[in-house]
Order: structure tokens, then C-alpha cells, then sequence
């Protein structure tokens, strides 16, 4: 055995972890946006967002209390041990972006 197996192998999996920075590009409304392939500090912009980061397990660095606001606890229904080391941003009525850029979000979603 030569290990060509091992080598294509090992090949196929550097092919498939994307590197550091790597975006993809999507079409949106609002034009062409790229994103992270492999996001490491997501903020949430509101409750709903957050539901989608816990279910899509990402890796959520900030979101909003209830109702948008810092100074509200999380939604009840939210699991707490998931966010234990989630910062509070405020992102309604108006976002505090001096909040959310503390956080140096890699995506933000909305």
C-alpha cells in the first residue's frame, strides 16, 4: 500500500474545510453580499434572528434582549445555558452600532 488512498483522502477533506475569510456571494434585494463560509461571531438583529442562530447552532457572539432592547432579559423560550456568554445589544428602535461593533461581528444577521 502506498498511501495514495490516505493522500487523496486527506486531500478531500482540506477541499472541503473552507479557509480563514473565505465569503460566498449571494444575491439579495438589496444587491450582491458576501458571507462567511464559516462564521465565528454572529450578532443576531432581533429575537426571531437569535431563534435562527440557536437553531442553525451558529456561533452567536450578541443579540438583543426582548423587544430589542439591551436592558430586557432574553426571550423566556430561549434556551439559557445557550446564551450564558451572549452579549446584549440593543437593536430596536434604533441599533446602538458602537455596541455591535464592540463585539466585532464577523456576520449579522437581520
Amino acid at each position: 500500500r502506498d498511501g495514495g488512498d490516505e493522500q487523496a483522502a486527506g486531500e478531500a477533506q482540506d477541499a472541503a474545510t473552507p479557509t480563514a475569510g473565505a465569503t460566498r456571494l449571494v444575491e439579495s434585494s438589496m444587491g450582491p453580499v458576501a458571507l462567511p463560509v464559516d462564521p465565528q461571531r454572529v450578532v443576531a438583529g432581533y429575537t426571531t434572528d437569535m431563534d435562527v442562530a440557536l437553531v442553525l447552532d451558529l456561533p452567536l457572539a450578541a443579540g438583543p434582549g426582548a423587544r430589542g432592547l439591551a436592558g430586557q432579559a432574553f426571550a423566556p423560550y430561549q434556551p439559557e445555558e445557550a446564551l450564558a456568554d451572549i452579549v446584549k445589544v440593543t437593536t430596536f428602535p434604533e441599533a446602538n452600532f458602537e455596541q455591535i461593533a464592540a463585539v466585532q461581528p464577523d456576520c449579522i444577521i437581520d
